[in-house]
C-alpha cells in the first residue's frame, strides 16, 4: 500500500456498507496500517450498535476507530464511524477536514446512510477522493452506487492499484 495513500494524492478515505457487511469492513480495516489518511465510514446500523462495532473494530485494527461525534478533526490514523441514528457528512474548513453529526431524515432508507456521506455539498466535492463501497444486496449497487457516478468517473485506476 506504499505510493497509493501517498499525502498528496490521497487526503480521505470514505467507506459505507450496509447492516450485513459489518465483517467485511473488518476484514480490509484490520489489514491497514496506522498511518493512512482517515477513513470514515457508514454501516447502516441503529443507535448504540455503532458505538459497540467502533469499539470492536478498535482492537483489532492499527489505526484509531471511534464512533464519530459532531465536528470531530479529522487527522491520519484515525477512522470514525457514522454514529447510528445521525448523519454524518465530512466538510472542509479554514482548519482542514472535519465531520459534521447531525439529526436528518433517512436517506434511502437510512440513518446514517452511505448516500448521505457520499453526496457531499458541491463545496465538499473535493474531500471525497477515493470511494469504497461494500455492497450487501443488488438493489444497494443501483440505488447508492449509482447516484454517485452521476458526479463524475470514479477513480477505478487508483482503486484497482491497491495490493
Amino acid at each position: 500500500m506504499k505510493s497509493f495513500f501517498s499525502k498528496n494524492q490521497i487526503q480521505l478515505i470514505a467507506m459505507g456498507a450496509s447492516t450485513g457487511g459489518t465483517e467485511a469492513l473488518l476484514s480490509i480495516l484490520e489489514k491497514l496500517p496506522a498511518d493512512l489518511p482517515p477513513i470514515v465510514i457508514t454501516q447502516h446500523m441503529p443507535p448504540v450498535f455503532t458505538q459497540m462495532y467502533a469499539e470492536r473494530l478498535d482492537k483489532f485494527c492499527q489505526m484509531e476507530v471511534r464512533e464519530g461525534k459532531n465536528q470531530d478533526r479529522l487527522y491520519p490514523g484515525l477512522c470514525l464511524v457514522a454514529p447510528g441514528g445521525l448523519q454524518m457528512q465530512v466538510v472542509r474548513d479554514s482548519q482542514g477536514l472535519k465531520v459534521e453529526c447531525k439529526e436528518g431524515e433517512k436517506v434511502s432508507g437510512h440513518c446514517p446512510s452511505i448516500d448521505y456521506l457520499f453526496l457531499p455539498s458541491p463545496e465538499n466535492v473535493e474531500t471525497m477522493p477515493s470511494e469504497s463501497f461494500l455492497p450487501a444486496w443488488e438493489r444497494m449497487v443501483q440505488t447508492d452506487f449509482l447516484p454517485c457516478t452521476k458526479r463524475g468517473p470514479l477513480p477505478w485506476d487508483r482503486i484497482s492499484k491497491v495490493p
